[in-house]
């Protein structure tokens, strides 16, 4: 299991950065734990780079799990379509 404290800023700016290390680890892991308890919101850099991870980590039968998700986090990414 490897996990990834994700950055506050993360965004359109440097989600190249997160996207190539998020790939990297689904290459060689099983399960990857995404931290978010620096992140406040979700922009649609990072909704598009989640959402291509878990096709892919379905795909791979690998888990990414998220975990320090605020509510507000949480109320983003269910509108977004990214949680149940």
């Amino acid at each position: 299991m490897a996990t990834i404290e994700l950055r506050e800023d993360v965004g359109v700016k440097n989600i190249k950065e997160f996207y190539n290390e998020l790939m990297m680890l689904l290459k060689g892991q099983e399960e990857i734990v995404l931290d978010f308890s620096q992140v406040r919101h979700v922009d649609l850099s990072l909704a598009q780079v989640l959402m291509a991870a878990h096709k892919i980590a379905r795909k791979d039968n690998k888990v990414i799990k998220l975990k320090r998700v605020s509510q507000e986090l949480k109320d983003q990414m269910q509108i977004a379509g990214l949680s149940k």
